[in-house]
């Protein structure tokens, strides 16, 4: 029930939202640079490795958004190994993964002082956030590279990434903060070492919930968009 009442909500505010109509001779784009360069304890272990991401967004028609992130991470590890009893130090030997990624979203910006849940949600959020919704779509590609001498049966390991999903976020200050559930199907290929090379290939469907944190420049601030608005304002 509590999922249909949001559902409704959300409803709610987007009819209004779209209800307004441009007014002629306004200016009603903006445009916005984001990106972020944390270490991989921001999310979650390991504890090694850098998440990079840069991205720009398009709003246009006042409260409408585009946008791309492009997504770069790596990590480094070695693991202990002894051929005689599977303990000691492999050496320093480093297996690296790196993965890459572009991220694809719409965006509606949502203007509450036209909703009758305007009490509600300012429970939520006060006039320093510029809440939204969000669709996306992302493309990704994870791969293994080990270095030579490295205790391992894989002579390669990849995955093709795809996936999409729903958001709903904030924008608060310089920070564009968002989460939701999405699905995403993983088409994994893995090379052993059994005798001759041995390829084991298949599609791993996952479901999944998304946070994102991004540091967010708003470039264009002279517009009447919700957004350029929001930047003026704050």
């Amino acid at each position: 029930m509590r999922y249909i009442l949001l559902l409704c909500l959300l409803l709610i505010t987007l009819s209004a939202t779209y209800a307004q109509s441009d007014k002629a001779g306004e200016s009603h784009n903006t445009w916005v640079l984001k990106g972020k360069v944390l270490p991989w304890i921001s999310i979650g272990p390991p504890l090694e490795g850098i998440n990079y991401t840069l991205g720009a967004e398009y709003g246009f028609s006042r409260v409408n958004a585009i946008g791309f992130e492009l997504v770069y991470s790596d990590n480094q590890s070695h693991e202990d190994y002894s051929p005689a009893n599977g303990q000691g130090d492999s050496a320093g030997l480093q297996r690296y993964t790196v993965s890459r990624g572009v991220f694809v979203y719409y965006r509606r910006y949502l203007d509450m002082n036209n909703t009758f849940v305007l009490r509600e949600i300012e429970k939520l959020f006060n006039s320093d956030c510029l809440p939204y919704v969000s669709a996306f779509t992302r493309y990704g590609k994870l791969d293994y590279h080990y270095e030579p001498g490295y205790p391992t049966r894989n002579v390669s390991y990849d995955e093709w990434q795809y996936s999409g999903g729903v958001l709903f976020g904030v924008v608060c200050k310089v920070f564009d903060i968002n989460m939701g559930p999405f699905y995403k199907q993983t088409y994994v290929s893995d090379v052993e070492k059994l005798g001759t090379n041995t390829l084991y290939s298949h599609m791993k469907p996952t479901f999944g919930f998304r946070v994102g944190v991004n540091l967010f420049w708003v470039l264009k601030k002279n517009s009447d968009h919700l957004l350029a608005k929001y930047k003026q304002d704050n």
